[in-house]
């Protein structure tokens, strides 16, 4: 959820949004500036308008327009703004949502992971187990779904 905007804007800007992805992908640069080189706003900034529109919670909006922000001035929101951040990145280190040649955006998550566990004092064992976890778990639901079984 915490990416509505990305999904507005492919939506809206379909050609605009490939030419996106490819930018990122051959520049090794973020979502947010090749969306900021192509429109006056990023994927944040559109998901917030979204959030307003839709009446989403204020933490939910908050953590949507916050989630790339450096984890010092994260951790100084709410905290589920934090949280969003870390599954996040957690994500990107998996090599979740996203296609091959993003090594770039895996390798700078991993850089951030460490601070994101840090900052949610979580231990380094307990920061293991929750990726070994979070791994087979999308795992099995990649299987179910690639597999065309339901439940």
């Amino acid at each position: 959820m915490h990416d509505i905007g990305k999904l507005l804007l492919l939506n809206r800007y379909p050609d605009h949004y490939v030419q996106i992805v490819d930018k990122v992908r051959k520049l090794d640069i973020s979502f947010q500036e090749a969306e900021l080189d192509t429109f006056p706003f990023s994927h944040t900034e559109a998901g917030v308008l979204l959030a307003e529109q839709w009446k989403f919670a204020p933490e939910m909006a908050r953590a949507i327009r916050d989630h790339h922000l450096p984890w010092e001035d994260s951790r100084s929101r709410a905290p589920v703004t934090a949280f969003v951040k870390a599954a996040d990145l957690l994500a990107h280190c998996l090599g979740f949502g996203h296609l091959s040649g993003f090594q770039s955006l895996r390798a700078t998550s991993e850089e951030q992971m460490k601070s994101a566990w840090s900052a949610l004092e979580i231990s380094p064992a307990d920061a293991e187990r929750i990726r070994s976890e979070s791994r087979e778990l999308v795992e099995l639901e990649s299987d179910k779904y690639s597999s065309g079984v339901s439940g």
